[in-house]
């Protein structure tokens, strides 16, 4: 059992990292919907 809780403790992890790096990459390919109008009279 307690190598059971430990392995699933790593793919928490893992898996909550992957969402973070994910959400950043997101974030940075996209333009907030309050910025759009500066983005286009350039």
């Amino acid at each position: 059992m307690q190598k059971n809780n430990l392995i699933f403790r790593w793919i928490f992890i893992l898996f909550t990292l992957l969402m973070i790096a994910l959400a950043i990459d997101m974030a940075r390919n996209t333009t907030a919907p309050w910025n759009k109008h500066k983005v286009k009279t350039s």
